[in-house]
């Protein structure tokens, strides 16, 4: 057997940012022509990073406009992880996974409140035949059927107290 860990890992691709906070070289990017990345939906995870409380959209890379934005050197088809924002996630909800994406940042923007957010543009190509095999990840978005089972009986026998509907 062989086993693999469940801890984040891999290449992340992130137009909005270079650099490192912890080592002081922290420094934000501007949108342009080349912040963007085109693949396939795999999927999306929430209650990721070490708070559980990040999003991770991964996608499997076919083209990017900047390759200095991902983390480590990929190649075609290689699998890459995208960090949620409010924004970024509200929209990747929407997108099935296995459909071919185009994630395009817009830079940073102003609210009518005056915070700055960053802005996301993500668009569909349905000329693409989606990628089989592909699904949500996310532990909120997994199955939880309930069966309940309905309890057949003459209404007639039922002690009537006459507030309670007959079903």
């Amino acid at each position: 057997m062989a086993f693999e860990s469940v801890k984040e890992k891999g290449v992340s691709w992130n137009p909005c940012t270079t650099g490192r906070k912890k080592e002081g070289t922290l420094k934000q990017l501007t949108a342009g022509k080349k912040s963007f990345l085109i693949g396939y939906l795999i999927g999306t995870r929430h209650g990721a990073g070490p708070d559980g409380n990040s999003t991770i959209h991964t996608v499997k890379f076919d083209k990017v406009g900047d390759a200095s934005h991902f983390s480590a050197e990929v190649e075609k088809g290689d699998e890459v992880q995208v960090w949620g924002s409010k924004v970024l996630n509200d929209d990747m909800v929407k997108i099935n996974p296995g459909s071919y994406i185009k994630v395009e940042w817009l830079g940073l923007k102003q609210s009518k409140a005056g915070n700055n957010y960053h802005a996301w543009d993500i668009g569909i190509d349905r000329t693409v035949e989606p990628l089989s095999g592909a699904a949500s990840f996310s532990a909120d978005t997994e199955s939880k059927d309930k069966v309940e089972t309905a309890v057949a009986g003459d209404i007639e026998s039922f002690e009537d107290d006459g507030d309670d509907l007959p079903f």
